[in-house]
């Protein structure tokens, strides 16, 4: 995306890189993620990130702590990929919206059937009809 958007002015990436409740839930094809995998991960990202240093600022936190850092109306576009779990979206969708421009878009990712709490979250904030969807699974909408 920052390699893309040539206009950006402030990349913020925000992730806690830590193991999330019960780190039996995360398995990838080789078994369990681990927290020193997260710790690995969050290395790696760092590295790609390096080179976007101008614009780019990571964080590492869980989004909520994160959301608390920055003033209302900071954000031109926010894209939500965090935990899908109902509680998790709600609780992030109440964080960030507030931080949106008038005019900016709250967005996120993994809209579809597998993730129904992240839709049930999605549909109570903006009604089923007060969001739009892109390729899928990617939900936006535009802050009046």
């Amino acid at each position: 995306m920052v390699r893309q958007a040539k206009n950006i002015m402030e990349y913020w990436a925000v992730d806690p890189w830590m193991v999330n409740g019960d780190p039996k839930r995360i398995y990838v094809e080789d078994g369990v993620i681990t927290q020193g995998d997260w710790d690995k991960l969050h290395v790696e990202a760092c590295v790609i990130m390096a080179q976007y240093a101008s614009v780019v600022r990571i964080i590492r936190a869980p989004s909520v702590s994160a959301a608390g850092l920055f003033p209302e109306g900071y954000f031109d576009f926010v894209f939500i990929d965090a935990d899908h779990a109902y509680a998790s979206v709600d609780a992030d969708i109440r964080a960030w919206l507030p931080l949106v421009k008038s005019g900016g878009i709250l967005s996120g990712h993994d809209y579809n059937k597998r993730h129904w709490g992240l839709k049930k979250a999605v549909c109570q904030h903006f009604g089923v009809d007060g969001f739009e969807t892109l390729r899928g699974s990617i939900w936006l909408v535009r802050r009046v």
